[in-house]
This record gives C-alpha cells, structure tokens and sequence, in this order.
C-alpha cells in the first residue's frame, strides 16, 4: 500500500494492512497523554508516522487519514496524509551501506522513477 507523508511515497507491505480508516475526533482517545483509537473491542495505539520521520505531523483537522496495521495479536494505527494506491511492488534490499536502518525494510522504484522506501512495521511495534 502506497502512502504519502508530505512530498515523499513510501510503502507499507499488505500483509500487515488490516484496514484503511478516516478516523473523527470522536474516535479518538488518550491514556496517558498518547492518543489511542477505539477499534472493536479495545484500544489501539496511534503512530504519527510524519511526526515520526519528519518532526512534523500528519494530524491536521479531522478526520485524519489511517491504515490500520497488525502484526500477530497487536495492532498499532499509522496516521498519514494521503492514501495513494495499492498495487503490487518489488522489495529490493538497502544494501550493506543502509543495512542498519531500522524503520525500512527495502525499498522500491515506483512507475513514474521515484523510489519508495517500504516501512517495517515490526519495527514500529
């Protein structure tokens, strides 16, 4: 799934998309002073992935755009500014250079030239 945060792409494998969500203010809750998602039967954890990577977040005025990531039994909300696309992709490797970033897993070249860094989701977990 193909997501935009600012002027960058980047991907976020399929397998961990449970869903894709616009969340309202009355969606939303804190416990200790971090923002939480209502969804089914608890409370998910919500990850600003522009405050994340960029110091600047994606929550703006409501509703805010979600994907709804799982990894097991946990389950953690990734706010970003635009859902792009979904489409199938070729996860190329960062190589020794880039191997000890952590939030990517590969990276991909997209239709247009630009290249797409895919996240890790484990790693936000």
């Amino acid at each position: 799934m193909l997501v935009r945060l600012g002027n960058y792409v980047y991907a976020i494998p399929t397998g961990s998309v449970e869903e894709v969500a616009r969340l309202a203010a009355g969606d939303i809750d804190s416990i200790q002073e971090q923002p939480v998602y209502r969804y089914r039967d608890g409370v998910v954890p919500i990850v600003d992935l522009g405050d994340r990577f960029f110091d600047t977040p994606c929550r703006g005025e409501y509703p805010w755009n979600a994907v709804i990531c799982k990894e097991g039994k946990r389950r953690l909300v990734l706010i970003v500014d635009d859902i792009v696309d979904e489409l199938e992709i070729v996860n190329k490797p960062l190589g020794r250079y880039l191997e000890q970033v952590e939030m990517f897993s590969g990276a991909t070249i997209l239709g247009d030239g630009r290249v797409a860094l895919i996240i890790d989701v484990r790693q936000l977990f």
